[in-house]
């Protein structure tokens, strides 16, 4: 398909349903008061968190509760099959944004409960919305989150209303209007990607009706060129200035005034996210992808997937590529949560199993990216770039000595654009789990001239005008304190 797709038009002569914003819905008070009813469980539930309840109190079922209690019941052999899926769940996530920021699709299905709800993998869809609400967050990104529970809701009350059986429900989900906010929240500056999520009815193999959510990620602007000897101030001046070219707004407000949302052109990103469309599976022939050749019709310049770089413009034949990416990362996703378990702590807080996954997910996510030339660099920090580069180049040579340097040195430098994670704990947890994706010992992944792997032990500065030359203190190899390094140099006094 050499041309670009593009909604498919009603025909005049045949009635179509037509393209409504789901709030215009009858329905939509209803799902409002549902949700409303919701929040208040999700607020009391935080209110009383502290609180102990009388013995009676039976416990709750409502299923998974978070990331880390289903790491720590695994642990412990106390789990059951939805804290696997939980793991998994966020093990594959996090591993397909570290190496796809944008230009990819992914794909899940979930299962109906009796009352309409949905359950994923034995997992409920209430505890995914629940704990993401419950988690600290900036008052941006807690708005964010109340809106995604929204959706969630009116996602289940047009699956139960019949509609999603014969229309998409099509979600937009934007990087904030300012630099300050991109990078507080942890949003892929690079290219600002964008999410269009499209949720519908399909039949499984045995007829029944399950819940079918694809993810289209595409570029919401050029990519930003970057220097990594700017200062901080520097470089949020330079994201300010390379936002001003920015194309997604623009392009999404007016696919939004095509299908008859009103005021679509005042409307801020956490308004596009509350406004779900739903779309006839008539006018979206090829699924997803026909939003994303919408989406870059009103970009304009031959866009794809809002990206302006060479290479086929077959949207069908991407969708493909995506989804074998999607199932080679298997394998991987394998090691990631059995390595997760291993050197999982059940008396560690959330924030210790989050950054040990992060760091865990990012080392593999490094290790295929030292390799493999299909993977954006721009994925990852520009500090660690060169290092990636240099590194497959080696790899390509055939030169494993250079090749484990580089990629020991990009794991020293590199640091997540996801979660935006730079703590010395999660860089050593980077360094071992990418030792162990490339079968090497970690210790040839360090640089020996790196004053942070130098063992260090006890013993006195051998520098006479040091106060540590008479009593014992923490010295390198070099028989130096740490005060002392800057002025010796590998046995050498610099005077």
């Amino acid at each position: 398909m050499g041309e670009r797709a593009a909604l498919v038009p009603a025909p005049a002569e045949a009635y179509v349903p037509p393209i409504i914003p789901a709030p215009a819905l009858a329905q939509e008070q209803w799902t409002q008061a549902r949700f409303s009813r919701w929040m208040g469980g999700v607020a009391l539930q935080g209110a009383t968190a502290g609180i102990e309840l009388p013995t009676s109190q039976p416990e709750s079922t409502s299923g998974v509760d978070s990331l880390h209690e289903s790491v720590r019941r695994i642990k412990l052999g106390e789990h059951s099959s939805a804290d696997i899926a939980m793991v998994r769940l966020n093990a594959h996530k996090a591993l397909s944004e570290e190496l796809y920021k944008s230009g990819h699709i992914t794909e899940i299905t979930a299962e109906f409960e009796a009352d309409g709800s949905l359950r994923q993998h034995s997992q409920d869809y209430d505890s995914v919305y629940r704990n993401s609400l419950e988690q600290p967050s900036t008052p941006l990104m807690q708005t964010i989150n109340t809106i995604f529970a929204r959706n969630w809701h009116r996602q289940e009350d047009l699956a139960r209303s019949g509609i999603l059986k014969t229309h998409w429900m099509i979600t937009f989900a934007l990087a904030p209007e300012t630099a300050e906010d991109v990078i507080e929240n942890n949003f892929f500056y690079t290219t600002l990607a964008l999410s269009a999520q499209g949720h519908t009815m399909v039949q499984d193999h045995d007829g029944s009706w399950i819940m079918e959510t694809k993810t289209a990620f595409a570029a919401g602007m050029p990519p930003l060129e970057e220097d990594p000897t700017r200062t901080e101030q520097e470089r949020l001046k330079q994201l300010t200035q390379a936002m001003t070219h920015r194309h997604d707004i623009r392009a999404i407000k007016a696919l939004l005034q095509e299908w008859g949302v009103e005021g679509a052109e005042h409307m801020t990103i956490a308004d596009i996210l509350d406004t779900p469309i739903c779309i006839p599976k008539t006018r979206m022939p090829n699924g997803i992808t026909d939003i994303v050749a919408a989406y870059d019709q009103k970009v304009g310049g031959n866009a794809f997937f809002g990206s302006f770089e060479e290479g086929s413009r077959d949207y069908q034949e991407h969708e493909r590529v995506c989804r074998t990416r999607e199932q080679h990362l298997e394998k991987t996703v394998d090691s990631i949560v059995a390595e997760l378990i291993e050197k999982s702590d059940p008396t560690a807080n959330m924030n210790h199993t989050n950054e040990l996954l992060s760091g865990i997910v990012f080392g593999k996510a490094l290790a295929q990216a030292v390799k493999d030339n299909t993977i954006d660099i721009r994925n990852f920090n520009v500090e660690a770039r060169h290092n990636i580069v240099q590194a497959r180049q080696a790899w390509a040579s055939g030169n494993i000595h250079d090749f484990l340097a580089h990629a020991g040195a990009a794991a020293a430098n590199a640091y997540s654009l996801v979660c935006n994670v730079k703590t010395e704990g999660v860089n050593d947890s980077v360094m071992q789990a990418l030792a162990k994706a490339l079968g090497v010992p970690v210790e040839e992944l360090k640089d020996p001239n790196d004053p942070k792997n130098w063992e260090k032990h006890r013993g006195k500065c051998r520098r006479e005008e040091c106060e540590n030359h008479q009593k014992e203190t923490w010295v390198g190899p070099c028989d130096v304190c740490d005060d002392c390094q800057e002025k010796f140099n590998f046995g050498k006094l610099k005077e």
